[in-house]
């Protein structure tokens, strides 16, 4: 039986790591390296790494934009929308509601639109001499009116 004195020097726990694969990825090795960092800084102008996307403020005139708490709502509201769609319909523009409006914005698109039930379908023009009934809807004619539609027979 061996006992510790005061004299002995003591061993210190260790782990041996030499028998297990190195985890270390050498290849960030030019990364930490001052002079290809101050190199690449003097190349491209910028400290650090320069695929990183540095923004800086901008500055846009927003008065007549509504408050972002309503802007939320009124995004929630067209996705919710979009949601009710038939699934066909939504399927068509791959679930996203970003390429259903970059649809409906294509004015090539508007037969099309049309024919799937997005927007209403032009009222045709009277006949000369025949006075068009006042119409109740809503809005100049100059945008598209979409509407939400309820069947699932999109072909």
């Amino acid at each position: 039986m061996n006992f510790q004195t005061p004299f002995q020097r003591k061993k210190s726990p260790s782990l041996d790591f030499s028998t297990v694969d190195s985890l270390t990825e050498q290849n960030h090795l030019p990364d930490t390296d001052i002079s290809v960092i101050v190199e690449r800084a003097l190349r491209t102008g910028v400290l650090g790494d320069p695929h990183t996307n540095y923004t800086f403020g901008q500055f846009a005139d927003v008065s007549n934009v509504d408050s972002f708490a309503s802007m939320q709502i009124h995004a929630a509201e067209a996705r919710t929308a979009f949601e009710r769609m038939p699934a066909k319909l939504r399927f068509r523009f791959d679930n996203d509601p970003e390429k259903l409006l970059a649809f409906l914005d294509n004015p090539e698109n508007k037969e099309e639109a049309i024919k799937l039930g997005l927007i209403k379908k032009p009222l045709e023009q009277p006949p000369e001499g025949v006075q068009a009934p006042e119409s109740p809807v809503v809005g100049t004619g100059d945008s598209l009116d979409i509407t939400v539609p309820t069947d699932t027979n999109t072909e």
